[in-house]
């Protein structure tokens, strides 16, 4: 879809609904018949359809008995980065949390806070006002405006930043 022709929060997220429903009814399509019909061009370092995994789930409570059978969910402490950004938002009682496990060679655990956080304070505005024109909606919280340099983009800060592979970041919304 054209973001061009979408002027409201709502409009996005019922555009996404069908975007999302229309693709479901192919899901039956197996994968490798997929990769067959597109050829994409395809290298060691990148996933040839996507970069950035979003996986929506729902948790239930801390124990499930079946039968004679208890199932306990644990956290998930540490999450493995699978694509360039991988997110999951779980649902528990009443809440959302945030996961996302990240390639450390592309991004630093500062930069994906800051993207986190963007996304909390997209969500904060829009849950007012779901009517809100996108060109309303501010992506960087007042705290960070400070930190911008003269093009508007984040003063950089890539002294501290790790070597390793992929790296989880936790934020509860």
């Amino acid at each position: 879809f054209r973001f061009t022709e979408i002027q409201r929060f709502s409009e996005l997220c019922r555009q996404t609904q069908r975007t999302l429903l229309a693709a479901l009814e192919h899901q039956h399509l197996p994968f490798e018949q997929m990769v067959q019909a597109l050829k994409p061009a395809r290298t060691d370092e990148r996933t040839p359809f996507f970069k950035v995994f979003f996986n929506q789930m729902e948790m239930p409570a801390e124990s499930v008995t079946l039968d004679d059978l208890t199932l306990y969910f644990d956290d998930i402490e540490e999450i493995t980065a699978l694509f360039d950004l991988d997110f999951y938002l779980v649902e528990s009682e009443r809440q959302l949390h945030l996961r996302c496990a990240h390639a450390q060679t592309l991004f630093d655990d500062r930069g994906v806070r800051r993207l986190i956080q963007q996304f909390e304070h997209v969500l904060t505005q829009v849950r007012t006002d779901v009517e809100r024109p996108l060109e309303a909606l501010s992506l960087i919280p007042a705290v960070h405006r400070a930190h911008l340099d003269p093009t508007g983009l984040f003063r950089a800060d890539n002294e501290n930043r790790s070597r390793s592979p992929e790296h989880s970041v936790d934020r509860d919304l």
